[in-house]
C-alpha cells in the first residue's frame, strides 16, 4: 500500500504487518480465526480501543447516551470502510459497544389551557367540525392511536361502563380502555346531531 495516506490514522497502524498473527494494536493476542486474506479476524482482537468514549460538551457536561451512540456509529462506519478498503488489517472499532439510548418521556407537554385550545379548534357549528371535536375528545381521553381511532365502530363504545374496545390494535391484539365522561358526551352529541341513524347496523367480524 505504497504512498497511501489516511488522515487521523497513525503511521504505525498503516505500516503494521498483515500476516496471520498481525494485529494493529499492541498487547493484542491472536485468538484464532483469520480473514481469508490472512488478516486476523476482528473477533480475535479482544482489547478495547482507547478513546472510545466521545469527549464531553463544551460546557463540560457529558454527552447523552443518544449523542454518544450517534457519534460512535460514525466511528464504526469509518473503520469498517477503512478495513474493507485495505487501509487497515483489522477493524479496531469492531468491539465498541454502543450505549443504549435512555427511554424518557417528552420534556414538553401541553398545559391544560393549551390542550383546551387544541380541542376547541374545530367549528362545532358545522357537522364535520362536530365530528372532529368528538374525535379529538376521544383521542385526548383514551390515548388511542390515530389508526385505532379510524377503525372504531359505534358498537365498540360502551357508555354504561365508560369503556372503549380497541380491536386489533398494537400487536394485533384487542384491548379495553377507559373513556371519560366529557368524551362520551361529545360522541353522544355527534351521534345524535350528525350521524344518521342506521336502519341495518353493520355486523362486526368476530375476532379470530
Amino acid at each position: 500500500m505504497a504512498g497511501a495516506r489516511l488522515s487521523g490514522v497513525s503511521t504505525a497502524v498503516l505500516e503494521a504487518p498483515k500476516g496471520p498473527s498481525a494485529c494493529p494494536r499492541p498487547n493484542c493476542r491472536d485468538r484464532a480465526g483469520h480473514h481469508p486474506s490472512g488478516r486476523p479476524h476482528p473477533s480475535s482482537c479482544r482489547t478495547r480501543p482507547t478513546g472510545a468514549v466521545p469527549p464531553p460538551q463544551p460546557d463540560g457536561a457529558p454527552l447523552s447516551f443518544r449523542a454518544q451512540s450517534q457519534r460512535l456509529v460514525s466511528v464504526q462506519a469509518f473503520f469498517r470502510w477503512a478495513t474493507k478498503a485495505g487501509y487497515l488489517p483489522a477493524n479496531p472499532a469492531s468491539e465498541i459497544e454502543l450505549p443504549k439510548a435512555e427511554l424518557c418521556l417528552p420534556k414538553a407537554a401541553f398545559s391544560v389551557a393549551e390542550a383546551e385550545a387544541v380541542l376547541a379548534q374545530p367549528d362545532i357549528g358545522e357537522p364535520l367540525g362536530l365530528r372532529d371535536r368528538a374525535m379529538l375528545e376521544v383521542l385526548y381521553s383514551t390515548g388511542v392511536r390515530r389508526s385505532e381511532l379510524a377503525h372504531l365502530s359505534v358498537f365498540d363504545l360502551d357508555a354504561e361502563r365508560a369503556t372503549l374496545l380497541v380491536r386489533q390494535g398494537k400487536g394485533r391484539k384487542d384491548r379495553m380502555v377507559p373513556i371519560g365522561e366529557r368524551a362520551l358526551a361529545w360522541v353522544g352529541r355527534y351521534l345524535a346531531e350528525v350521524r344518521p341513524p342506521s336502519s341495518s347496523p353493520p355486523t362486526m367480524a368476530p375476532c379470530s
